[in-house]
Order: structure tokens, then C-alpha cells, then sequence
């Protein structure tokens, strides 16, 4: 009878290993999903970005005519742009302004949301909806909301 109490006292620094990797596990797994956010939690919302665009317009403008003449863009004026995180050409003068992207691959599915300047016909550059709040539920591709003329709020979504 007293070898089962001494095996019982025995396993409980067992039993508080295994608990301690379990959480440890948990924790790490909620910090990688966090910081790839696959389910845009960060997302901004379509008005966070209206608001920013219509407060920043000058900055907006100045930075899109800097990209497209392939002129060096300061990162003061970048950091002027609260909560963005970078700024791309593409090949046909389309100017996008990242704010939030995420997925769980270096390579694979993923997802970015920002605004856009599409210099030619926007139709040709995705699917223009309404709202993009709940875009996460869209198939992959690209989606556009207009701000005004050539300037959009894109989300996209690749597998």
C-alpha cells in the first residue's frame, strides 16, 4: 500500500511536465498564429481607410507620382501614413499601399488590405464590391472598393 502513495508522488512532477509543454505549446501556437494573422484579424476596416486616404490625400498623391517615377520615397514621408506597411509598384502603374497582410507560408495562401491607385481601367484589376469588411470570406482573387477615381481600398487573397 505505501509503494502506490510513493508512485502517485511520484508522477505529479509527471503530470506538471506534461501540463507545462501543453501550455507551452498552446502559447507558442497562439503567437505564430497571431503574428501571421491567416484569419485578418488586423484587418483595417473599409472606413479606417477611407478616413486615412481622405486626411492624407495630399501625402497619398505625392507618394504615388514619387513610386511611379521610380524617384526614392523618404521614409519620413512614409512613417507620416499611420499604420502603414509599405508601398509597391506593379509593371502597369498600379500603386499600392499596404496596411495589413498575413497567412501562415513565406510561400502560399495569404492575404493583403490597403488602398490603391489603378491608373488605367480598374475592372482589369479585380471585382469592385460595395464593402470589404468581411472580404476574408471571398474566394481568392482581388477586390476593390473606389474611394474616388482611381484610388481604391484592394483586398486580396491568394492560395
Amino acid at each position: 500500500m505505501e509503494k502506490s502513495k510513493l508512485d502517485t508522488l511520484a508522477s505529479v512532477p509527471n503530470i506538471a511536465l506534461f501540463y507545462g509543454f501543453i501550455v507551452l505549446f498552446c502559447v507558442i501556437t497562439l503567437v505564430i498564429v497571431r503574428a501571421a494573422d491567416p484569419f485578418n484579424f488586423r484587418a483595417p476596416t473599409d472606413q479606417m481607410l477611407i478616413m486615412a486616404f481622405k486626411q492624407h490625400s495630399a501625402l497619398f498623391e505625392d507618394l504615388r507620382q514619387k513610386k511611379a517615377s521610380h524617384e526614392k520615397v523618404e521614409q519620413a514621408k512614409l512613417t507620416a501614413l499611420p499604420g502603414i506597411l509599405g508601398i509597391g509598384a506593379g509593371w502597369n502603374g498600379v500603386i499600392r499601399f499596404v496596411y495589413a497582410e498575413g497567412g501562415l507560408l513565406a510561400v502560399g495562401s495569404g492575404w493583403a488590405k490597403g488602398i490603391e491607385y489603378i491608373p488605367g481601367d480598374y475592372q482589369k484589376e479585380g471585382d469592385i464590391r460595395p464593402e470589404l469588411d468581411d472580404a476574408r470570406k471571398l474566394p481568392e482573387g482581388v477586390y476593390l472598393r473606389e474611394i474616388e477615381p482611381h484610388w481604391f481600398i484592394f483586398y486580396q487573397r491568394d492560395n
